[in-house]
This record gives structure tokens, sequence and C-alpha cells, in this order.
């Protein structure tokens, strides 16, 4: 399967800018779930993972005029995570970006105008005709890693890189009212996740190379049972996901980083997907769902997995190979390989 080498990270997340302070956080058990601005159907505050305000920038002046504050906010995400790229690069890098979902109206926050505003706050450091977005929730990096490899391999120049990445949030009324009629926010139930915010991506290069980590076998697979059908979760999906990236895994998985957010339907898939990998997962294999710390980040879920596991690896605190897989509310379901430098 195509590989690449991984040059830089960036991450904004609720416990942290940047991979250092993100990882460092998620290792010590440090939340910033608090008590947010939006209340709920039972008169309490819904609680939230946010990034503070100051931490990100302002919109440049003629930027995203119009639009709603949700799709605002997810431009001043990306753009604090593209500040921390320092793309060794002489020429325009593509850019994969991961998006959510369709929301409750059946509407997309954002499509191929954020990308055109993300370059005008960026000149010249994005090649806007190769770059593509993929609006599919948590598991819409996979989709872009999975394209991004392909570009890669295809390409004849060893020195071509291209961004990964994913941003969003849940600070949106309408989506938060929505989620929480359904009963799907972690509040006085045991069943229910946390919204979050962030912005994850990834500088990567054509590979594999020597010393480097490596991101790999991306797949990319359906589940007939998701959150939003009629249909029994049996795992299918994920289980499809797990066979095609671990066939790039020469011995057997010692990390998971994962998208469990809290929700009993996505630690149920996990179960039966999880043991029918037998003896691919080592029996001292240790699993983390940041979430736990940042909340559910959308579709910067995946990105924030690599960058810290990426991390953790090059750090010594975990082992490889690394497995990281998501789980969106509709159908897709992604994984991917990170393996330590050999």
């Amino acid at each position: 399967m195509s590989s690449a080498a991984l040059v830089a990270t960036a991450l904004v997340s609720p416990v942290g800018i940047g991979t250092r302070a993100t990882w460092a956080a998620v290792r010590g058990g440090i939340s910033h779930i608090l008590d947010s601005a939006f209340i709920g159907e039972n008169g309490q505050p819904i609680r939230m993972a946010e990034v503070p305000d100051p931490c990100l920038p302002p919109l440049p002046e003629g930027i995203a005029t119009g639009k709603t504050a949700r799709y605002r906010r997810m431009l001043r995400l990306c753009i604090a995570a593209l500040e921390q790229i320092n793309a060794p690069s002489s020429r325009p890098v593509p850019l994969f970006l991961g998006l959510p979902e369709k929301d409750a109206s059946g509407q997309y926050p954002a499509l191929e105008p954020f990308l055109t505003e993300i370059s005008r706050c960026f000149p010249g450091r994005l090649d806007l005709v190769s770059s593509r977005v993929y609006a599919e929730g948590r598991a819409s990096g996979f989709k872009a890693l999975e394209a991004a490899l392909d570009m890669l391999s295809r390409a004849g120049d060893e020195q071509t890189m291209v961004l990964v990445g994913g941003v969003d949030s849940y600070r949106d009324p309408l989506l938060l009212a929505h989620l929480d009629c359904a009963q799907r926010l972690l509040g006085h139930r045991g069943d229910g996740f946390i919204p979050g915010e962030g912005a994850g991506l990834l500088l990567l290069r054509k590979g594999p190379a020597a010393g480097t980590i490596q991101l790999t076998a991306a797949a990319n697979t359906a589940e007939p049972g998701h959150l939003l059908s009629d249909e029994l979760c049996h795992g299918d999906g994920l289980t499809q996901a797990f066979a095609k990236t671990l066939a790039a895994a020469d011995q057997p998985v010692r990390t998971v980083f994962c998208g469990l957010n809290g929700e009993n339907a996505s630690g149920k898939e996990w179960g039966l997907a999880a043991v029918r990998l037998g003896g691919r997962l080592d029996p001292a294999f240790r699993l983390f769902h940041p979430a736990d710390c940042y909340g559910d980040l959308g579709a910067a879920s995946a990105p924030a997995l690599w960058c810290l596991g990426a991390l953790g690896l090059a750090q010594g605190h975990l082992r490889g190979p690394l497995l990281s897989w998501c789980a969106a509310d509709a159908a897709p379901r992604g994984s991917a390989l990170l393996l330590a430098p050999a």
C-alpha cells in the first residue's frame, strides 16, 4: 500500500495549541470540559470542550462575510493550524481537508469556498487546483488521507508534499439543539458525547523515508448499521477497514488511537470489530480515546489522532504499529496505520 513520510504536524484543540501541548494534556489526563453559553432542553448549560477564543486569530477583513458563525469559527481554527506549518517547499502544496457531515437540515456547513477563503489568508501557500474537501465527519480524514497517498504515489518528484487535515466545531445553536433533542449529548445520562472543536493538519512527503514516521494503509469502508440507520450494527464496516489496513502491518498492533467519544454505539462497534482481530492485536496493546480530554472533534478527529500518535511514537512513549480508526455518524468508516522510524 501507499505510504508517506511525516514532515510536520499542527493541532488546535481545547486542551492545547500545538501537537506537543495537546499530547502533554492527553498524557496527563487533563480535560477542558466546561459549561458552555448554550442552554439545553433541561434548562442547564450544555457541557462542551471549546478552544479559548483568545487563542484563535481574527479573520482578515473581507473573509467569510455573510457566512454562519460556525463557518467562521472553523475558518479561524483552520488558520490557527496552518500558521503552525512551516512548509519547506518552493511551490504551493495541495490541501486535502476533512469537513463535517451534513447537518440536521441536510446542508453542508462548508464546501469548496472554504478552501478558497483559506487560500486567501495564505497567498501562494496552497495549490487550490489540486486541493479537495471531504465532508464525511469523523471519517473524512481517512478519505482525505487515501487521496493524498494516491497523489504522492503517482508523483515523480521525491520531494512532492501534500497537506492532509480536518476541521470542525460543534459551536452552533441549531446543531446542538438537534443533538440535545436526539439525547446524544453527555449530561445527566451515561450515554452521550461532549461536543468539541479543533483542527489538525499533517504535512506529508512522498515516502517511505528512513528515520521518519510513516502514515500508510488508509482504508475506507461503509457500515450499513450506522447511527442514523434502522439496521443493526454488526461492526462489518470497521472489520473490513481493519483487514485492509492491517495487511500492511508485519507485526501485531501495539497501540490503538480511536474516535471513541463516549456513546455506547461506538463502543459496541469497536468491541465487535476488535474481537475479530485475533492475533493482529498484541495482548498488551494500549487503547487511547483522547475525546475524554478534548471532546468530540468531528471532522478533525482523525488528523488529531495522527498528530498525537506520531509524536508519541517519536518520543518513545508509544510502541508501533499504531492503528487509528474513526466512525462517522453515517456509513463511512476509516482506518490507517502509523509506523515508527525503522
